[in-house]
Formats: C-alpha cells, structure tokens, sequence
C-alpha cells in the first residue's frame, strides 16, 4: 500500500513554522541567520556568497558538506532581519538547484 512501510504508516511532516510561530524568544541574531540546503557541492564559496548578497549585506558564510559530498548546506548570517526573511521568502536557484531555506536555530 502507498504511504505504509512494515504495516506502519510513513508521514512527513514539516513544523518548522509552528516552531518558528512559537518560538518568539530567538535572540536577534538567530533571526539573521539563514539555513539553507540542495546547494550543488561544486559551487565555491564566493559564487554562494554573491548569490546572496542579492538579499542584502552577507556578514558570514559557513559551508559544509552533507554526508555523501553531493550538496552542501550553508548558514548565511545577514546583517539584518528583513534581508534573511528576503532571502526565505524569494528562494532563487543556484545552478539550477531548487534551495530549501529556514531561520537558522
């Protein structure tokens, strides 16, 4: 059957705005940063860097690779909220790469 694996039943769910909505004490700085993953592993940094700078002013980048080197994940601290909540709200590929982004925690 669709949807059920060893007779249990496999769901997904995605809550990170609820916890977003709910978590209203994030420190400020939290709510400049940026997690973003799906970014092509072979994409230097400064191309990443100058990709989202189209946002805003980009204070720091950290880049590492996911566990099997085909993409990478970023957290892109900006200098401040509204360009973090530009860049979540107007997700714009790298090479093609359709990017997942949240607030990073």
């Amino acid at each position: 059957m669709h949807g059920r694996q060893s007779g249990r039943r496999v769901v997904d769910l995605d809550l990170s705005a609820t916890i977003d909505n709910t978590t209203p004490d994030r420190s400020a700085r939290a709510r400049h940063a940026v997690f973003i993953s799906g970014i092509p592993a072979r994409t230097p940094e400064e191309e990443i860097r100058e990709h989202f700078s189209k946002c805003g002013t980009v204070v720091s980048l950290k880049l590492w690779p996911d566990r099997k080197h085909l993409a990478w994940y970023a957290v892109v601290t900006f200098q401040n909220e509204a360009d973090a909540r530009r860049a979540i709200r107007s997700p714009t590929p790298i090479k093609g790469a359709v990017l997942r982004m949240a607030y990073a925690r």
